[in-house]
């Protein structure tokens, strides 16, 4: 009896329908020549099911992943300039028509024998170790380990194998290598072509060498030292940085590292008032204390060669942050001091630890408590009603505090405001306004997250969502208690309290304080200044450095905008050195009044002139608008930043010192006066309202859409 007479017998009538439903597997059981039974139909469909389940993302990714090496491919030709010649004997420029020809598929008979390789693995066997290295870097990319699932059912990952052999339609690079002389329209050219895609394979190996397993082998300097962490841990209010303070006050020498120019001048007003002298070195500012042995500076001034008792990395939480991430990885691996201080949120302290780790120093850890408890207020606040003298409200853009603050106005309510376009001074200026009751409630974004003690009794968020340069993204937990905790203060409140403007957001940010940390698991990659010796331009040596895959805990941040600053400056001049100092710079990457100023002060620099004062401030607007003057202010910043590390000119260094105050003392009078600006529409300049989620009235979106 046959095996499907088997199946009749157990099923009887339901015979028929079972096999219509269940007929792939029954045929799979046939070929295979297994027992064809209920059961084992049952198991075959879970297999499918599997497979459909893992393997059809890894399908369509592979076919993505096929298409991106062979546009990769097809540039170098492109850049590379490469002639072909045609049937005529002509010499034609690169098309997409040999470009298919020069990429032509395998036939199917010989796929078994090979299979794309990626230029990493292009001297290894193929088949399924090739097979297994692609999903091994599919786990990887997706972080989705699916190749344990894989060896549990061989005849899937066979079936797998199979359908991704026949999909891809690619050469290896040694089949490329060995094609090119039996064309008779690419010989002349095969030597050529050859000698520079294996010079781009051996830029993929060199960059690869360079960039080590350890990335704390980047500084050597520290690796000699025998350096002891501390890693104060806690929330917001807890006294971290404090207790690192006090250790750097009575060092010899020490550097404290803070992630904003504000933090950094807080520190140095406060160690300079206690008898400490301290130097203040920021992107910005040079201030230079006569007899100092200790610095306040930002976070990415470190110098890993210089030599301290003390350190402070302050606000370490950052190291996973996608732009300056691998400021605070550098920092955490290549500062040269004995003492080292890590202050951090409780999500950071298992990250810090595995790089205090890779360095084979020592560490302990010290836990800080809040002194004020933070608990949720009973009810949402709806703007104006419910206010207190006290209250921060919290909102995620320049012109939503400007407007916020105009709105509390006309109630009768007097304002502090902070965010980040604003100097320090000015900023400083308005919390000391706040503390002191000159004003009743401050309008803040997240700026007030890090540093300014301030006596607030209430954290109000009228914005739970955020715009994080592509889209708006909810707020998250850490974020969310970072500024919840500014709320209370020792002596002034017995508790801090925090709410938002809507019982939907106040359960948002409710549950957000209460979730329990998630720990950082990436974090940001240096780029390893060695790979600048690579004899091929520096903005070929970042994008190939941004492509390589990285081991956790690193991941590499955006280098977009750097390299396109980098490619600019490649019509001018080949030195990397100069090219990498001038990317380097901060500055505010989404301002187009900064972006043309570094770009003619970055002419200069390669062209070694020094330009005339006059000339580089002509265009400067400090006579007007409040926006006007913070653009102002920064150009000044950015002003300073070339004429300090290039030109060392102090005569000048004092004349944007002397403007900067200027323009300060003019924002703080117009902050004061609250000369802000409403949000308006774009079209027929109407004051809208602060939370009004479109930029044009709805007349003027109605009769544009009746237009339409």
């Amino acid at each position: 009896m046959s095996t499907l007479d088997n199946l009749k017998k157990q099923l009887g009538n339901d015979y028929n329908l079972y096999k219509k439903r269940h007929g792939r597997a029954i045929k799979y059981l046939q070929k295979k020549g297994l027992e064809i039974t209920t059961q084992n139909v049952k198991s075959r469909e879970r297999a499918f099911n599997l497979r459909k389940y893992d393997f059809g993302d890894i399908t369509l990714w592979a076919d993505e992943y096929f298409k991106s090496r062979t546009a990769e491919l097809e540039t170098i030709l492109k850049k590379s300039s490469i002639l072909f010649y045609n049937s005529r004997d002509e010499i034609v420029k690169l098309s997409k028509a040999n470009a298919v020809d020069f990429f032509e598929a395998f036939n199917n008979k010989w796929y078994k024998k090979r299979f794309f390789k990626d230029w990493h693995l292009s001297q290894r066997s193929v088949g399924k170790d090739v097979i297994d290295e692609l999903f091994g870097r599919y786990n990887l990319q997706n972080e989705k380990p699916i190749t344990k699932k894989i060896l549990k059912y061989t005849d899937i990952y066979d079936e797998t194998v199979n359908y991704i052999l026949k999909k891809q339609n690619l050469v290896t690079i040694p089949y490329i290598l060995g094609k090119i002389p039996s064309n008779p329209h690419y010989r002349r050219f095969s030597k050529e072509i050859s000698s520079k895609i294996l010079a781009h394979l051996y830029l993929d190996r060199s960059i690869s060498d360079g960039i080590p397993d350890n990335y704390a082998q980047l500084y050597p300097d520290a690796r000699l030292m025998h350096r002891h962490f501390v890693i104060h841990y806690g929330p917001t209010n807890s006294g971290k940085t404090h207790k690192a303070i006090r250790a750097l006050k009575n060092s010899g020498s020490g550097i404290y590292l803070a992630p904003l120019r504000l933090l950094a001048y807080e520190i140095y007003e406060r160690l300079n008032l206690e008898e400490v002298p301290c130097s203040l070195l920021t992107g910005e500012e040079r201030i230079e204390v006569p007899f100092s042995n200790h610095i306040s500076g930002t976070i990415e001034m470190l110098d890993t060669t210089a030599i301290f008792d003390v350190a402070v990395i302050d606000e370490a939480q950052m190291l996973s942050d996608s732009d300056r991430g691998a400021a605070w990885t550098k920092a955490i691996l290549g500062v040269c001091a004995n003492e080292v201080h890590i202050c951090c949120s409780p999500d950071a302290v298992n990250a810090c630890k595995q790089l205090i780790q890779m360095c084979n120093d020592t560490f302990e850890c010290e836990q800080t408590q809040r002194l004020v408890p933070l608990i949720p207020d009973t009810e949402p606040i709806e703007l104006p009603r419910g206010l207190q003298r006290g209250d921060a409200l919290i909102v995620f853009s320049r012109k939503n505090v400007h407007s916020v603050a105009l709105m509390l106005k006309k109630y009768g309510y007097k304002t502090s405001i902070i965010y980040s376009g604003l100097p320090y001074e000015v900023r400083h200026n308005e919390a000391q306004r706040f503390a002191e009751g000159e004003t009743d409630i401050i309008v803040s974004t997240d700026a007030i997250g890090m540093g300014l003690n301030l006596p607030i009794k209430r954290v109000i968020f009228l914005e739970t969502t955020k715009f994080n340069g592509k889209r708006r993204v909810p707020l998250s937990s850490s974020q969310i208690r970072q500024i919840a905790g500014r709320a209370g203060r020792a002596g002034l409140y017995d508790t801090g309290l925090y709410t938002a403007n809507s019982a939907e957001d106040k359960e948002f940010i409710d549950n957000s304080i209460t979730m329990p940390d998630t720990q950082i698991t990436e974090v940001g990659a240096p780029f390893s200044e060695r790979l600048m010796s690579i004899n091929v331009p520096l903005s070929t040596i970042l994008e190939k450095w941004s492509q390589m895959p990285e081991k956790p805990p690193f991941k590499k941040g955006d280098i977009t905008f750097k390299l396109e600053l980098c490619r600019y400056l490649e019509k001018m001049t080949e030195d990397k050195e100069v090219i990498y100092d001038l990317i380097t710079i901060p500055f505010d990457e989404g301002s187009i009044e900064l972006n043309r100023s570094w770009k003619a002060l970055s002419e200069y620099v390669i062209s070694d002139t020094k330009p005339e004062y006059n000339v580089v401030t002509a265009d400067i607007d400090t006579q007007s608008r409040l926006d006007k003057l913070e653009t102002a202010f920064k150009r000044y910043d950015l002003l300073y930043y070339f004429y300090y590390k290039f030109w060392r000119d102090k005569e000048i260094l004092a004349k944007i010192t002397d403007t900067k105050s200027y323009l300060t003392q003019e924002m703080i009078k117009l902050v004061e006066k609250q000369a802000l600006e409403p949000k308006k529409c774009k079209n027929c300049g109407k004051v809208l309202s602060w939370n009004y989620k479109i930029g044009i009235c709805p007349k003027c979106f109605h009769k544009g859409k009746n237009q339409w």
